[in-house]
């Protein structure tokens, strides 16, 4: 039997000290007064909505749920309704590592091919410390999924996966990039070593010795989670309940309610009080291999609000938001649970912080607000319609059309409309208003500018028109050389490309067929999944005769995964 990680006499203590108050207890102190306030403007009666706790000292202050479990039951979320953390249970998968290397079971520098020989040698060792914080190079299997047009579900189908890839993102220990296999590998990493379930595992030699008695992890063990708070997703008005769509732990799979997390923030403010070294150990700062320091600890991100330094993790699965914050500093901690997304846990967490610990913080800004949304002055649209594209060698195209008089964005077969502010100034329609685009035309002196910009600051590269003579327009016989079936060893996938007019079409098994935007010769772009999807570049490469022979693809999905430069080889 393996010696349990946490004292019993400070697991005693930390189970006493976490008593809850009363289930949903009626507020009466001006911060619950204010938290009720945030909550209630964002919450419909009778609709999906979030469970929000606040932990002070490391005992709770105020546990209490706003809306329904689900859609279809309409039973009310309470403060020990169980929702999927998504990424948030990264720190926990992390805690596990971490014990069994204070046990001497394994340590931080081992190859996890030590562990997992089924993956390949790259040459350069991949540590289990590179996985803790995300500095393996090894890509994203969700990316990998979309491209291949399947899904992974199980352990031993994502396994398989990131063992045939052929080549890394990076070599490791030199990037910090965030991936969602590090901590999936991780899971199994601990399955092995503990020699048992992952999830029997940190249920009873992590979340047990805390007191997290509500919490579970979904890995197929069993179908039951009591009291689930079920995601749900937003299509304009309307909402749909989901379901999980996988069964592998370590990166998400874990249920848990703001009552437990009491447990959790009591944990950690006693290790920020030196009393849990092993549990302090997620707040360690790594650092990469030319000795720069990365903003991500184990599990947990480092970030600083209003001034106070603290902790922070979000999570995003299936329906379900999530976020905990803690400040150690005013040892005040805040977990917002949320089973809808478009609810923005981050945003309402730090508004609860405001509320209890504002006067320790420096000067709250004005909220930005943009300006009202206004009529286009006739032919002002026409000078802003074009392609542009920033200075860098291989940037992205933007390409903008006007269609009614609105302002729109093509990419590929996806459609952003943009609502007029004013002065040459957008904003996407249904993305939050702080979010814009201006255009600046300065005549015919300089090529008319695009400027995307975050509350009213700029945000990335300026984008400028390009000229005609600039603009690649394949005609069908050029777009025809491109067509043909392409085979991914890493993916075991086959693309098919066609030309459809004067587009060229990516086809997959079982998925919606795709239009690849040109941007110069040999270099596409798709966007996979919709506006809000995964953004790709498709690079063809020809061999010195000038046949083309091998396609490159990189991806990035909206929830931070990468992969780079995956290759496919044309078929006969």
């Amino acid at each position: 039997m393996p010696r349990t990680w946490l004292p019993i006499t400070l697991a005693c203590a930390l189970v006493a000290g976490c008593r809850s108050p009363a289930r949903d207890r009626a507020s009466s102190s001006e911060a619950d007064r204010r938290v009720d306030s945030i909550f209630a403007e964002r919450v419909a009666a009778g609709a999906p909505g979030c469970a929000v706790g606040v932990y002070r000292d490391g005992s709770p202050v105020l546990l209490k749920s706003f809306g329904v479990t689900d859609v279809e039951s309409r039973q009310p979320l309470t403060a020990h309704s169980l929702f999927g953390l998504g990424s948030v249970a990264k720190q926990f998968t992390a805690l596990a590592t971490l014990t069994l290397a204070d046990e001497g079971r394994l340590s931080l520098d081992d190859d996890v091919r030590r562990h997992l020989p089924e993956l390949r040698d790259y040459g350069t060792p991949i540590r289990i410390r590179d996985l803790l914080q995300h500095t393996s190079g090894i890509r994203d299997y969700g990316v990998l999924a979309d491209l291949s047009g399947r899904g992974v579900v199980t352990m031993p189908e994502f396994l398989s996966l990131i063992a045939g890839q052929q080549s890394l993102n990076f070599t490791p220990g030199t990037q910090h990039e965030y991936s969602h296999s590090d901590y999936l590998l991780l899971a199994e990493i601990v399955e092995r070593v503990a020699g048992q379930p992952f999830g029997d595992y940190l249920e009873r030699q992590i979340l047990a010795p805390l007191g997290m008695t509500e919490s579970r992890v979904h890995d197929g063990r069993s179908a039951v989670v009591p009291e689930r708070a079920y995601g749900h997703v937003t299509t304009g008005d309307s909402l749909r309940m989901t379901f999980p769509l996988d069964r592998i732990p370590g990166g998400q799979n874990l249920y848990t309610s703001v009552t437990d997390l009491a447990r959790w923030d009591h944990a950690l403010d006693e290790a920020s009080a030196g009393r849990l070294p092993l549990v302090a150990r997620l707040f360690e700062r790594p650092t990469l291999a030319n000795g720069d320091t990365i903003p991500y600890a184990f599990g947990l991100r480092r970030d600083r609000y209003r001034g106070l330094p603290m902790f922070m993790r979000g999570g995003n699965d299936n329906g379900t938001r999530t976020e905990i914050l803690r400040f150690p500093g005013q040892r005040l901690g805040v977990a917002v649970l949320c089973n809808r997304d478009d609810q923005a846990p981050g945003d309402l967490g730090m508004l609860v912080a405001d509320a209890y610990i504002g006067d320790a913080m420096e000067p709250q800004q004005p909220a930005y607000k943009a300006p009202p949304t206004t009529s286009v002055p006739e032919g002002e649209l026409a000078r802003y319609v074009g392609y542009y594209r920033d200075r860098s060698a291989d940037a992205d195209i933007a390409r903008f059309d006007a269609v009614d008089g609105t302002l729109v964005e093509r990419l590929g077969d996806t459609v952003q409309t943009y609502s007029y502010r004013g002065s040459g100034t957008f904003t996407g329609d249904g993305s939050p208003e702080a979010w814009m685009i201006v255009f600046t035309d300065e005549g015919a002196s300089a090529p008319v500018r695009a400027q995307f910009a975050f509350e009213g600051e700029p945000d990335g590269e300026p984008m400028f028109r390009m000229n005609e003579s600039e603009i690649w327009r394949p005609t069908p016989a050029a777009v025809e050389e491109y067509a043909g079936r392409w085979f991914s060893e890493d993916l075991e996938t086959i693309w098919k490309l066609r030309v459809v007019g004067r587009s060229l079409m990516l086809t997959r098994r079982g998925t919606q067929d795709l239009t690849l935007l040109p941007l110069r010769r040999d270099d596409f772009a798709v966007q996979i999944g919709g506006w809000n999807g995964m953004s790709a570049r498709a690079r063809f490469e020809r061999d010195p005769r000038g046949s083309i022979t091998h396609l490159a693809v990189s991806a990035k999905s909206p929830h931070e995964g990468v992969v780079r430069l995956l290759r496919f080889s044309r078929l006969p």
